[in-house]
């Protein structure tokens, strides 16, 4: 099982769902702290969760924008310290299924998927969603472009980030949590929030995503307009 979190005044841990999106945070700690410290014994940690990356990849129904937080923080990382080739190839697959989501109008990638458990009002709504959530995604796309010279990968990663750019990030740098366009022709409706205080609100976490997100597309592709968003 991946953990998710420690159990307050306890000494365990506990731990994801079987689709949960921050079951990669786990094996990335252990392949941030491998390239440290070279313990194989990490490695082996790390290495240990690559079945349910493959599981992930087999459940067409997990598979939203999270796939960039998945497998960048483990098949990626594996592949880069490690060499290993199956991981490569799952990394791939998985920008595949990101790239995907594109989907014509709208100029970025579908981030999140209609839900039996959301609301009705926010189940129809999701399709035409842009979320900032998704800015730790883009790295695997330009990941994928840098390894098989396929330029679509980085061209879908450089029109999300454009858009997230021009509706997500506020004359004043602040941020919202999502934006809505309407899926029937791409048109940008409104900024709100899901997760945030109000709809006009920063929030914080969803802050933070976008100063690392292009933060990492300056670092993959050398475009000062994204450095200059996230400074």
């Amino acid at each position: 099982r991946n953990p998710r979190m420690g159990i307050p005044g306890t000494n365990r841990y506990a731990f994801c769902i079987p689709d949960e999106w921050v079951a990669s945070f786990w094996p990335g700690q252990m392949w941030l702290a491998y390239s440290l410290t070279g313990d194989s014994r990490l490695k082996n940690s790390a290495r240990m969760r690559s079945d349910y990356f493959n599981t992930v990849l087999e459940h067409p129904r997990w598979h939203d924008h999270d796939l960039g937080f998945l497998f960048c923080l483990s098949c990626v990382a594996d592949y880069i310290l490690t060499g290993n080739e199956k991981s490569r190839k799952m990394a791939l697959r998985a920008a595949d299924f990101l790239a995907a989501r594109w989907r014509q109008p709208m100029p970025f990638v579908m981030c999140w998927n209609p839900m039996l458990r959301d609301g009705p009002e926010f189940m129809a709504r999701k399709t035409g969603t842009l979320n900032i959530d998704s800015m730790q995604a883009m790295a695997l796309l330009f990941w994928a472009a840098r390894e098989t010279g396929q330029s679509s990968f980085s061209d879908i990663a450089n029109m999300h980030l454009e858009t997230s750019r021009k509706y997500l990030v506020r004359d004043d740098f602040s941020s919202y949590h999502a934006f809505d366009f309407d899926p029937r022709t791409g048109e940008p409706l409104a900024g709100f929030t899901h997760q945030g205080l109000h709809d006009e609100s920063c929030w914080s976490r969803g802050q933070s995503w976008a100063i690392h997100g292009f933060s990492q597309a300056y670092l993959y592709t050398g475009i000062a307009e994204y450095r200059e968003t996230a400074a």
